[in-house]
């Protein structure tokens, strides 16, 4: 009786085994797909899904590549029932906007697909623009970005790969990290430098900021779900050729409609009120241009109907983002530094030891100055440069400070002519530089610092 029992046990359980093995392996296998990320979890907060299928250069690569991270099953399990703690907020709500709290550190996902070491090579980054007239008029800047570093001759210098270094702690007390009030840094000598926003109060400094060490994600933190403002996305459509340029003032229609349309798209007459307004532009335009001398071939009612669908997916995903607070407002990308703070974080001015050094703020730290082209010339002082080495002043960490200070006679002796405004046409009137706002720096704490080294001389 007893040998009887145990064999039906046996029985019982192989007979379990071969049926949960199977249950057990495809729940598994659905719990890592961005189907069930998407349709089980990310419901109450579809637009990061969105951004990350329609907007992402990741889009290919699985939610739990990045959320859970590259690592073997028990820890990839383990990960997995803290992750339990997120059905209570599905339940109560989600904050706006949404923060993960969990996200791996980038050694656990960017380096498992990324190398960890340093870029061999300096890289051109191009930025193309176009503007709201009725050439829908293309504006590229060209910028070297000097990811590993800056040689000239025997003058060498630190480049963004230190950054990911591991010498780099930082302090920040919003969720968004968007304003940082401390940083550690440990120089190759080294040195321990220790500066503090000069702005912030105290107790923001040493009782609310978290401490964090720099890695890939304290900068590239849209990677996996951007939200670039609708003029960028556009201008990105016109730049692959998406978009015709052919169609007169097409950029400034579409920004247009964009800017009146205030409420959320989200019922059937709203929508074909929309689709309206879209196919009359489209239509208008498209006769305007054929009116044009040099017209060329018209666009196929083909092409138009897929414009026409192309444009309603964008106006709609980007007016409806809006209403919702889900935008690049909200959602802000650390790299760069024109439409949320990005480099500026760190590289303001704000940031000083307790003897007044500062973290540099000299554009040419990162980059080259900035290369603007509208057509394809390039600038004729531009190519005059090209072989100038960098004078010593110019490397000062604060020479964006100062720069506009010094005597304009031996600025001309390298420059030409010294003639400030934003028209491209010599070194001091380059409208990447010029002409522009930025918030972010603050210029006065590095003229503030440089007051007591001055009254020192």
């Amino acid at each position: 009786m007893r040998k009887r029992a145990i064999f039906f046990g046996i029985v019982v359980a192989v007979i379990a085994l071969i049926i949960l093995a199977p249950v057990t392996i495809v729940s598994w296998e659905y719990t890592n797909s961005d189907a069930f990320c998407t349709n089980a979890c990310h419901q109450v907060h579809p637009e990061e899904s969105q951004s990350h299928k329609l907007l992402s250069r990741h889009r290919e690569v699985a939610c739990v590549e990045c959320h859970i991270g590259r690592m073997d099953f028990f820890d990839s399990l383990w990960d997995k029932v803290g992750h339990t703690s997120h059905a209570w907020a599905m339940l109560i709500g989600y904050e706006r906007p949404v923060h993960s709290k969990s996200l791996q550190a980038a050694d656990k996902s960017c380096i498992r697909c990324h190398t960890a070491d340093s870029h061999p090579k300096n890289t051109l980054h191009t930025v193309e623009r176009f503007a709201e007239d009725k050439k829908n008029s293309s504006q590229a800047t060209h910028l070297v970005m000097r990811l590993h570093g800056r040689q000239f001759g025997r003058e060498t210098s630190l480049g963004l790969d230190w950054h990911t270094s591991g010498a780099i702690s930082y302090w920040s007390s919003d969720p968004q990290q968007t304003q940082i009030h401390k940083v550690v840094a440990t120089l190759p000598d080294g040195t321990q430098r220790t500066y503090t926003d000069i702005r912030a109060e105290a107790a923001t400094v040493n009782g609310q900021a978290v401490e964090r060490e720099l890695d890939c994600l304290g900068c590239h933190n849209r990677v996996g779900h951007p939200f670039p403002g609708p003029d960028k996305i556009l201008d990105d459509l016109f730049a692959n050729g998406t978009l015709p340029r052919t169609l007169p003032y097409l950029k400034q229609e579409l920004m247009n409609l964009y800017r009146q349309n205030t409420q959320p798209v989200e019922d059937r007459p709203a929508r074909e009120r929309l689709r309206d307004d879209i196919r009359q532009i489209l239509a208008q335009h498209t006769r305007e241009a054929q009116e044009e001398p040099s017209a060329s071939p018209g666009l196929s009612a083909e092409r138009l109907d897929q414009l026409e669908e192309l444009v309603e997916a964008w106006i709609v995903s980007a007016i409806n983002l809006r209403s919702h607070e889900m935008d690049w407002q909200n959602f802000p990308s650390h790299t760069g530094h024109t439409k949320s703070p990005g480099c500026l974080r760190c590289h303001s001015g704000r940031l000083q030891t307790e003897d007044k050094q500062i973290i540099p703020v000299n554009c040419t730290t990162c980059h080259s100055i900035p290369l603007v082209m509208k057509g394809r010339s390039i600038p004729t002082y531009f190519l005059e440069q090209l072989d100038l080495r960098k004078p010593r002043d110019h490397r000062d960490e604060t020479y964006l400070a100062i720069h506009m200070d010094q005597d304009t006679e031996s600025c001309d002796r390298c420059h030409g002519a010294i003639d400030y405004g934003e028209d491209d046409k010599s070194h001091c009137s380059n409208s990447g530089c010029h002409g522009r706002e930025w918030k972010y720096l603050d210029l006065e704490a590095v003229r503030a610092a440089l007051a007591p080294a001055e009254a020192g001389q």
